[in-house]
């Protein structure tokens, strides 16, 4: 059954709380879903759209048809302009212990940016550096970041096509082995992503067969846009806690419940 989100906001202390965000996140700043970008892609590009067919495979048929840059070119021009808006502009407040997300935009980096408070990005194995991250939260971008992509002359990618998904293996791997290390002993809360990512799953499944073996103390939550009844009951079959509510809503309710900011 689902949680009241008055009732999430009282069970976790941020310093011991990682967040892992999705494309749902961004959706109050004017970002795309992951359906929609792959519409826009296929649209902008002039190839007929399929909606059967995942991000990871529609980037793939672009570079097959097209040059990867015009499919770059697309993100950056219908992400670059996008602005934090309320919920994201709130998320510096707090002292949270990782940060986590799927997403290619940088509102994260500019809500930080603009509270003043030092975040370090990490977007590829090259920005795991010997540089003083101390009093930084760490911001672990899983599908890389805008900014970055080989077909603009960078080192990195983003993840976009199924061979992206290769190249950065490694760096995933590092990524993901991390967020175990998390689930184990902080609470994690899974905002605004589909649970679409089979690598991710994994991950996610991983940790919640420790939790029931071991009776790890950290806590699996997902915060759920759309109230559905149905689908709560899937996602809570697999393990998690279930919470209705937008990005707005958590903090509004975070607010009233952990008034101490940072």
């Amino acid at each position: 059954m689902p949680i009241d989100l008055q009732v999430l906001c009282r069970e976790i202390k941020p310093q011991n709380t990682t967040l892992l965000f999705g494309a749902g996140s961004s959706i109050p700043s004017g970002g795309p879903s992951g359906i929609e970008l792959g519409k826009i892609l296929c649209d902008s590009l002039h190839i007929p759209y399929d909606s059967s067919l995942p991000l990871a495979d529609i980037g793939t048929l672009i570079e097959i048809k097209h040059k990867r840059k015009d499919a770059v070119n697309v993100i950056r021009g219908r992400m670059a302009p996008l602005k934090p808006t309320t919920g994201l502009l709130n998320l510096p407040l707090y002292d949270w212990k990782d940060l986590f997300t799927t997403n290619y935009d940088t509102l994260i980096e500019q809500a930080y940016g603009k509270s003043g408070r030092s975040l370090k990005p990490y977007a590829s194995n090259f920005d795991f550096d010997e540089s003083d991250t101390r009093n930084a939260v760490s911001l672990y971008k899983l599908h890389g970041t805008l900014e970055q992509d080989r077909s603009h002359g960078h080192q990195t990618s983003m993840i976009l096509s199924n061979e992206d998904y290769e190249l950065a293996t490694d760096y995933r791997e590092l990524l993901f082995d991390r967020l175990l290390h998390e689930t184990s002993k902080n609470d994690v809360i899974i905002i605004g992503h589909s649970l679409a990512d089979p690598d991710l799953n994994v991950v996610l499944n991983e940790a919640l067969r420790r939790k029931r073996k071991s009776g790890a103390t950290g806590r699996l939550y997902t915060l759920v846009y759309t109230k559905d009844e149905n689908r709560s009951a899937l996602i809570e079959q697999r393990g998690y806690q279930v919470c209705f509510g937008s990005l707005d809503d958590f903090f509004n309710a975070l607010q009233v419940t952990s008034p101490e900011k940072t």
